[in-house]
């Protein structure tokens, strides 16, 4: 979570318009897609409440879809909601609609703890598990859920 601060936020931090991303006080250009901080100087940009812990909770979407700066191979666009999706989710970050398309599905048979079915994300690594509760994928050190604080079953 280098230069983004992960989900710790502090007055002045914002978030990126265009990618959600979150970023420190400081900075006036988004570290991860390098657009600039929305309205200037001030604090503005998101919200230091209520936004999930990296980057995507409550900025709205850019009307004009995601540029080819924000976007990495392998991402994808949910087709209930129009949120900008990482490559490793086969579920909506934001609405919790599977991915379209099978592919997560065809992937791999799940593995792991996952639970639920589906398939794990290609960065999923032995004892690293899915959460039942929000669908985040957590490392195997934890022993509770990174953004819920439910415990694998």
């Amino acid at each position: 979570v280098s230069g983004g601060g992960g989900g710790v936020r502090r007055p002045g931090d914002w978030t990126c318009p265009g990618c959600h991303a979150h970023n420190f006080a400081s900075r006036s250009v988004c570290f991860k897609c390098k657009n600039a901080k929305a309205g200037g100087s001030g604090g503005g940009g998101g919200s230091v409440h209520g936004a999930d812990s990296f980057g995507g909770g409550k900025a709205p979407e850019p009307a004009g879809g995601p540029s080819a700066g924000n976007f990495r191979p392998g991402d994808w666009i949910c087709t209930g909601c129009r949120a900008h999706n990482f490559a490793s989710r086969s579920a909506c970050f934001k609405c919790k609609q599977r991915k379209a398309g099978g592919a997560a599905e065809a992937a791999g048979g799940g593995g792991g703890s996952g639970g639920s079915g589906g398939a794990a994300p290609e960065n999923f690594r032995s004892g690293d598990w899915m959460c039942n509760n929000c669908r985040a994928h957590n490392f195997a050190s934890r022993a509770a859920c990174f953004k819920c604080s439910s415990k694998p079953s």
